[in-house]
């Protein structure tokens, strides 16, 4: 029963602002010395969500319409991140999404897939390190996502059949996220290995 009330949402970890830190160098804004440019640090990078299966609600003139089973989507893009103080980032991301969408057919047996075209997306959103003791860390983040759907084409497994849209009309598809979760690092000598597991609500 678990597939029922569980849907798969992209899950990053939300301790990464305390990947990069560099204990050496102490945070102090009370140091005579100190320089808000050694809190302040930014990175760019590839940003990818790859989900499989996920069970969306559809609307329709503000009510909810049904629910659509067995969606996947893919999301490829840039990603421009800003660090304070190793505990707090934010980011933002674009590039574009792609959605896949597999309907069963529980009478006849087999299935349909609908496909879309990419569509431009784009995220902003931070992260935050809650506690951090020596290699465990707990943190959060928030996450707002955008992009739109367009449906290209409709097949038919069982009959054989392929089926082209020509509207060209785009939907909107957008979410909210937000993660709690803990990671831990494993250090070694010449690099170092921090998984992590996060729970992510949407």
């Amino acid at each position: 029963m678990l597939s029922n009330c569980l849907w798969a949402l992209p899950t990053h970890s939300p301790n990464r602002p305390t990947y990069f830190r560099d204990d050496s160098s102490s945070f102090d804004p009370c140091d005579p010395c100190f320089s808000w440019r050694e809190a302040l640090n930014w990175r760019i990078g590839y940003y990818g969500d790859f989900v499989y299966n996920r069970e969306m609600k559809r609307r329709r003139y503000g009510h909810q319409a049904g629910i659509v089973e067995r969606v996947a989507f893919t999301t490829n893009g840039g990603t421009l991140t800003v660090n304070a103080a190793d505990w707090f980032e934010f980011f933002t991301m674009l590039g574009t999404t792609k959605f896949f969408i597999r309907t069963p057919n529980k009478e006849e047996g087999g299935e349909s897939l609908t496909l879309f075209s990419p569509s431009f997306s784009w995220s902003i959103g931070m992260r935050g390190t809650i506690w951090k003791y020596r290699d465990l860390a707990f943190g959060f983040s928030g996450q707002y996502f955008r992009t739109y759907t367009r449906a290209n084409s409709f097949l038919d497994y069982r009959g054989g059949t392929s089926t082209f849209f020509n509207d060209n009309s785009k939907r909107p598809f957008y979410e909210w996220m937000a993660s709690f979760g803990t990671s831990y690092t494993f250090s070694g000598t010449t690099m170092s290995f921090i998984p992590h597991a996060a729970l992510t609500a949407s």
